[in-house]
């Protein structure tokens, strides 16, 4: 998937960029460096550490039956995707358990248009599958070499964001990822925000990366 991002950088007429991501997105933002050095800038990072921090968070949450791990339960390896797709409930579940408690997000509406996506022919899998491939694949030999190559420190400049109330990524994970980037780590912890500070209270979010951004330049 690395390629993809790549081949969407360049497709726009651009030799480098500043690619940001969230959850798996965030897993994809700081495996570039190691995979196309050259058209990462810097990376920014949202609910997900470093992957090989991620790696010993996510085993360590497959032992646990609530919302505090990584999976939740409607995301574990075991979960039916037509779950997501048939019964907006699940959805709207599973956005709370990651939401912070604190937090008005997601209101009715919001939580019916993110059930209402799920309905789109293989969204449900799609959107599920992620999460169970970040499971699946820690035992495949392919993961043993991907770790590897992640291993070097990242050279470019990371933000590395998660809310305070997250309760699957915590101020440890993240503490552990700053010590594997070489090029400059900036964290940032927003207030009344779960696992989606960029839709639980986007303008702290948006204040955060902006100011990041600006130090870039």
């Amino acid at each position: 998937m690395t390629r993809d991002v790549s081949g969407v950088i360049r497709s726009l007429g651009q030799e480098r960029a500043v690619v940001v991501g969230h959850g798996v997105g965030g897993y994809l933002a700081w495996s570039l460096p190691s995979f196309d050095p050259a058209v990462s800038a810097a990376i920014g990072s949202v609910g997900m550490p470093h992957p090989l921090v991620a790696r010993r968070m996510i085993a360590r949450s497959l032992g646990r039956t609530g919302p505090q791990g990584y999976l939740t339960p409607r995301l574990r390896p075991w979960t039916k995707a037509r779950e997501l797709a048939t019964d907006p409930r699940v959805v709207d579940d599973v956005l709370r358990e990651w939401a912070s408690p604190r937090s008005a997000w997601p209101s009715a509406e919001e939580s019916e248009r993110y059930a209402a996506a799920q309905t789109i022919p293989f969204a449900a899998h799609a959107s599920a599958e992620y999460h169970r491939w970040l499971v699946r694949s820690q035992a495949w030999p392919d993961a043993f070499r991907y770790a590897r190559r992640v291993s070097a420190p990242v050279p470019v400049p990371a933000l590395l964001v998660r809310g305070a109330d997250d309760p699957g990524v915590g101020a440890a994970e993240m503490g552990a990822s700053t010590s594997l980037v070489q090029g400059g780590a900036t964290t940032a912890v927003i207030r009344e925000a779960g696992h989606f500070p960029h839709e639980e209270a986007p303008a702290r979010f948006n204040r955060a990366l902006l100011t990041w951004l600006d130090g870039l330049a």
